[in-house]
C-alpha cells in the first residue's frame, strides 16, 4: 500500500469500532455487519481491512453500483476488476468477441493463477453458470523455453479454446503460424507474445506491439487461457446436439398433438439455427441458453473464492437478496412463457 493511499486509511485506525471490526475479521470471526458508513467511505473501509494476500470479492445490489464502486475502489488498489453480470434472459445476445466477455475471462484469468485481485460484480452475477475453476485451470495451457510444441496439435487445441487463427495475431483471441513463428494473443492479455521455434524446440518467446509486429521485450514463459467461456470439443458438440434433437422431437411431438403447430415449427426453427451455427462456427456462438446438455458440473461464481479467497464484502445485503429475487422470478416468468409459446426446450428453462 502506497504512502497516498495510507493517508486515506490510516485515520481509520483512530476509531475503536474499526479497531474492533478489524481484529474481529483478522481472527476469523465471520459473518460481520457493519453499519452507518456511507457511499463514498465503502472503498475507504475496504481498502483499509484489505491488506492480506489473496483475491477478495466486492457484491453489491446492481450494475451501476458496483461499477461506482469499482471506481472508489480504483483509487486504493490498481489490481481492481469488474465481473459484469450475463444477461439471463437475452443469452443469445452476449456473443463471443463481446467486451463485457472479456472482461468476465480476465477476472477469471486473475482468480485461477491466484493473483492478489479484488473482483466486484452485482449480484445477479451469482446465477451464472461457469465451469468448475478445476477444469478452467486443466485447459490452461503453460508456455516456456523448456516446452516442445507441435504446431499442428497446438493450432488444434487453440481453436477447441476459442482462438481463431488469422494472418496476424493482431487482436486478443488471435493466433498466427508462419513457418517457425507462432503468434498468440490471449483474450484477456494487454499485449500478444510470439514463439519463435527451431524444429519442436523453442528458441525465444518474446512479447510484441500487435499495431507494429515488433518485439518488445524476452520472456521466461506464460499461459494462455481460453479465449470463450465454455470449451467445446467436438465430442461434446455432437452429444449435446444429439440430446437437444431427442428433447426437440418429444417437445415439437406434444405441441402437435394439441394443435400447437406454429409453436412446433418456431421450436424447430431455432433449434436447427442453433445446431448449424454450432457446428459450423463452434465458439463465436453463445451456449449459455444450452449449456444443460453440454455440461452437467457447471458452478456459481461464488465457487471460485472458496480457496485463496481473503475475505467477501455484501454491500446492502438486504437489498441484494430482494434483487436476487426479483431477478430469479422475472427469469422464471420468461422462462416458462417462452417454453409455452415454442422458443425454448425444457432443458432450457433451467440456464
Amino acid at each position: 500500500m502506497n504512502s497516498t493511499v495510507k493517508a486515506y486509511t490510516q485515520p481509520l485506525n483512530n476509531y475503536d469500532r474499526f479497531i474492533s471490526a478489524r481484529d474481529a475479521l483478522g481472527a476469523g470471526r465471520f459473518p460481520m455487519r457493519i453499519t452507518g458508513c456511507t457511499d463514498p467511505l465503502k472503498a475507504n473501509l475496504i481498502s483499509a481491512r484489505s491488506s492480506k494476500k489473496g483475491a477478495k470479492l466486492v457484491l453489491t445490489r446492481d450494475d451501476n453500483s458496483a461499477r461506482q464502486l469499482e471506481g472508489d475502489l480504483s483509487l486504493y488498489d490498481n489490481n481492481v476488476l469488474l465481473y459484469p453480470a450475463k444477461d439471463m434472459i437475452f443469452y443469445s445476445s452476449d456473443i463471443r468477441g463481446n467486451a463485457l466477455m472479456r472482461d468476465r475471462l480476465r477476472c477469471i484469468e486473475k482468480i485461477a493463477s491466484g493473483a492478489d485481485v479484488t473482483v466486484i460484480m452485482c449480484v445477479s452475477a451469482c446465477m451464472d453458470k461457469l465451469l468448475p475453476l478445476k477444469e478452467v485451470k486443466s485447459r490452461t495451457i503453460h508456455i516456456d523455453m523448456d516446452s516442445r510444441i507441435d504446431v499442428t496439435k497446438l493450432a488444434a487445441e487453440l481453436v477447441d479454446m476459442g482462438y481463431e487463427k488469422e494472418i496476424e495475431a493482431s487482436e486478443p483471441g488471435q493466433f498466427a503460424i508462419r513457418g517457425g513463428i507462432v503468434d498468440i494473443y490471449p483474450l484477456a492479455c494487454e499485449a500478444p507474445y510470439r514463439i519463435e521455434l527451431f524444429d519442436d524446440e523453442i528458441d525465444s518467446i518474446r512479447i510484441y506491439d500487435a499495431a507494429s509486429q515488433r518485439s518488445v521485450e524476452n520472456i521466461d514463459g506464460f499461459d494462455i487461457f481460453p479465449a470463450c467461456e465454455y470449451v467445446l470439443s467436438q465430442e461434446r458438440i455432437d452429444s449435446a446436439c444429439r440430446k437437444i434433437r431427442d428433447e426437440e422431437k418429444k417437445r415439437t411431438d406434444a405441441l402437435r398433438k394439441v394443435f400447437k403447430t406454429q409453436e412446433a415449427a418456431r421450436l424447430s426453427a431455432s433449434v436447427n439455427e442453433f445446431i448449424e451455427d454450432i457446428s459450423f462456427i463452434r465458439s463465436k456462438v453463445a451456449i449459455d441458453g444450452f449449456v444443460n446438455y453440454f455440461f452437467d458440473n457447471c458452478v456459481s461464481v461464488l465457487d471460485y473464492f472458496t480457496d485463496n479467497c481473503d475475505t467477501i464484502w455484501i454491500d446492502e445485503p438486504l437489498r441484494c437478496v430482494e434483487t436476487l429475487k426479483d431477478a430469479h422470478k422475472e427469469f422464471e416468468l420468461s422462462m416458462d412463457s417462452r417454453y409455452d409459446n415454442g422458443y425454448i426446450l425444457a432443458g432450457q428453462k433451467d440456464t
